[in-house]
């Protein structure tokens, strides 16, 4: 047996990316195309068509008012659907454009629906899905929940900021309820390897340990959920990271350590 087949054959990856009718995608479609790079995955963009946003058209006082104008028009159903549909064929453009652009193998779909739930019926166990929270039109923990039932059908679900986020920092790794699965590392070190970044652990009764490797573990108690976000705060992630652990439920302790950062935060399965 040669060395090429001694090597586990692992599962190709897939990131399911969410574009919605209400969010803007760009950061979508660039959330998606970088980890799509450092993953070798596929891309599978799936648009979806929100049901709502027709339905609201077709009431007989709906107006769009354009936001880089004053522009206020009178708006149906028909011209509603109209401007979805071509919003969907846009991004598919745009997603296919940019997977040539870096070598990628991509796929796109379309349906119609509840943003979540249509994600949710979309994704697969090997998917990373990518969670846009302006689709979402609620707040921060609507969003996170969102991100975690997507997470549900998945390996992950990446709930991306809802402004352009840039960081030199390293990816974080929270290993909430002990140390970090074989898998979440591997994952991790290869964002962070694409990225040229340190990779930090914050684990549960952990020691503050670094190698040459450049990875590094800190303590984490978690009834002092304010010291934990005192040092996500001060390292200022590229990327943040929860591997879940057996409960993963978003509780109000978890909730503002899951907030302490402005970037990218990944969801992983424990």
């Amino acid at each position: 047996m040669s060395e090429l087949e001694d090597k586990p054959k692992r599962a190709p990856r897939r990131i399911l990316a969410g574009f919605g009718s209400a969010g803007d995608e760009i950061q979508t479609l660039d959330a998606a195309l970088a980890l799509a790079r450092a993953l070798h995955a596929e891309i599978a963009g799936h648009f979806i068509e929100e049901a709502g946003l027709i339905n609201m058209a077709s009431l007989p006082f709906t107006r769009i008012v354009r936001s880089h104008g004053r522009a206020v028009k009178d708006v149906g159903a028909s011209d509603m659907e109209r401007e979805i549909t071509e919003a969907g064929r846009a991004w598919r453009r745009r997603l296919a454009a940019g997977a040539r652009r870096h070598q990628l193998s991509y796929s796109f779909a379309v349906t119609r629906g509840d943003y979540c739930i249509e994600l949710k019926k979309a994704a697969s166990p090997r998917d990373i899905v990518i969670v846009n929270p302006e689709n979402v039109f609620k707040n921060r923990r609507a969003a996170l929940l969102s991100a975690l039932g997507a997470a549900e059908e998945a390996a992950g679900a990446v709930l991306i900021p809802r402004r352009a986020f840039q960081s030199v920092g390293p990816v974080v790794l929270i290993a909430s309820e002990g140390a970090p699965s074989d898998t979440a590392l591997q994952l991790v070190e290869e964002i962070a390897k694409a990225e040229n970044r340190k990779v930090v652990i914050i684990t549960p009764g952990g020691t503050t340990t670094a190698d040459e490797e450049g990875l590094e573990t800190l303590p984490f108690n978690q009834t002092d959920v304010v010291r934990a976000v005192d040092a996500i705060n001060a390292l200022y992630p590229s990327y943040l990271v929860w591997q879940q652990g057996p409960s993963p439920e978003l509780n109000d302790e978890l909730l503002p350590l899951l907030d302490a950062t402005d970037g990218p935060l990944l969801i992983l399965k424990g």
